[in-house]
């Protein structure tokens, strides 16, 4: 049984090394370059080389509505108000 699945192990491994074996392989001066060439080409599509515009950024921080605020403002000010017209004892 052991040299049944010890077997197996060495012909999963062997197909492993053949698969690695029979990759293309370039230089990594020539993987570099490319790379540097890509980047060169893209960078200005790149959100954190050229920013993303605000309209369509969708980490913006959320507005709230208008209407609410007029609201909370006229709560602030009318609180404002009654707390300045107490009489102090």
């Amino acid at each position: 049984m052991t040299s049944n699945s010890n077997l197996s192990n060495m012909r999963r491994l062997v197909d492993q090394l053949k698969l690695e074996a029979s990759v293309e392989r370039i230089k990594v001066s020539q993987a570099a370059a490319e790379l540097q060439q890509y980047c060169l080409q893209n960078a200005a599509k790149d959100a954190l080389l050229v920013g993303v515009p605000t309209g369509s950024n969708p980490f913006r921080e959320p507005r709230s509505c208008n209407l609410f605020q007029g609201q909370q403002n006229i709560r602030i000010m009318q609180r404002k108000t009654y707390i300045g017209t107490q009489k102090n004892d």
